[in-house]
Formats: structure tokens, sequence, C-alpha cells
């Protein structure tokens, strides 16, 4: 998540209009605003699960916005300000419905863990269900939704030349399938999540990313770019 929301949102700083009007302030507002929260959310969540120290943490998501101010910078002087625009507006759109959007939808529909329940068989709720707020709700899954964040890999070509397009797509298809799968799968072996909140969750974010790549008008993946 913080690969694609970060990028992303300074991807969104750098290409706003360098004129004073309302869509600049609002592009630097909403993309300072959510850079901030995702590295945030980033650095919580990682050093929480692994149980490490801040620095290490600080030191890697500071790395990567180095990183990204390089690549923006260098997709721009292309001639892909407009795609990486688009991009960019994809990206923050997928991230925060994979973790704000999911976050709120738990907090509404308060299903249960699996793990929670005493008794499968007479405590199970259905995923369409709303349940009394609980602090471990179990639909959606935001790893699920995080985790098909990989997914935007499939924008890249839009970005970059890249000459072989078609292999590209397949790869990048072939390895985000996978690991989102293996997330979604590793969610329901240990309890975390039923099947149906792993599906629902993986499918909010590919959803968002297909809708706003139409609507957009963003360039087909498979179209070979020219070069500029």
């Amino acid at each position: 998540m913080p690969v694609v929301g970060i990028f992303s949102c300074i991807a969104l700083i750098g290409t706003a209009k360098r004129k004073l009007c309302i869509q600049t302030v609002l592009s630097y507002l909403l993309g300072i605003s959510l850079l901030l929260y995702f590295a945030f959310y980033c650095v919580l969540c990682i050093v929480y699960a692994l149980s490490i120290t801040l620095i290490p943490m600080i030191i890697a998501i500071v790395i990567w916005i180095v990183l990204s101010i390089f690549f923006t910078k260098k997709i721009i002087d292309n001639g892909n300000r407009e795609n990486l625009r688009k991009a960019a507006i994809i990206g923050v759109s997928c991230c925060s419905v994979a973790v704000i959007g999911v976050s709120i939808l738990k907090n509404i529909m308060g299903r249960p863990r699996f793990y929670t329940l005493s008794n499968a068989d007479t405590q199970f709720t259905y995923w369409f269900l709303r349940q009394p707020p609980l602090r471990n709700s179990s639909f959606p899954s935001g790893h699920a939704a995080q985790s098909a964040l990989t997914f935007c890999s499939l924008l890249i070509p839009a970005l970059i030349n890249i000459k072989n397009i078609p292999l590209h797509k397949r790869i990048a298809l072939l390895s985000s399938t996978a690991f989102t799968l293996c997330v979604m799968f590793s969610r329901m072996v240990l309890g975390m999540h039923y099947a149906t909140d792993v599906l629902v969750g993986a499918a909010l974010t590919i959803a968002t990313l297909l809708i706003l790549e139409s609507l957009l008008k963003f360039p087909k993946i498979y179209q070979k770019q020219e070069k500029c």
C-alpha cells in the first residue's frame, strides 16, 4: 500500500498546475494530507506487526519518498505529465478505498471474525447482514483490498517506454494475481476472514481501478506508447 500510495500522492502534487487556482490548492492539500496519512499508517502497522523500532521504517519511508520524487520528475520530463496525473488519481483513489473505505465498511457491517466465535454454527453471520460495531470486524478484508493494489502495476506502461508491453502485462497480471490470492488464502487459513470478506475486499480495489481507468480514459496498457 505505501509503495502505491506514497508515489501516487507525490505524483498528484508534482503534476498539479503551477498557477494559483482551486484545483492546484486541492491537489496540494489532498496529496500532502494523504501522503502523511499513508506514511504514518504504514509505519505504525509494520512496526506493530514485526515488533521493530521506528527508525528503520522511517528511513525506508523517507528513501521511498525521495525515489518517488525522482521517478515523478523523470516521467514528467519525458512528456507523460497527463498520463502520470491520471495514474496518480487512480492510485490515490484505490489506496483510499483500500484503507479508509474498508475501515468505514468494517465499522458499518461489524461482522465478527471467525477466530472470535465460540460456536461457529450458531454465531456465524452473513456478510450482507449488519451487526453491532465490533473492534475486530471481519467484513471486508483490508489485507485483501491492500494486496490488490499490486494491480496498479498494470498502469506502468503508460508512464514509461516499454518495448514489449504485452509481456509486461502478462508478468504484472500473473504476479499481482498470485500475490493477492496468497494474501486472501492466508487470511482465511488464520481464521481472520471468511471467503466473502477477502473476495469483496480485493474486488473493491480492482473495481475502483477499472472504473477510474475507464472514466479518465487512461491509455490501455496493451497499446504501444510512442516515444516522446
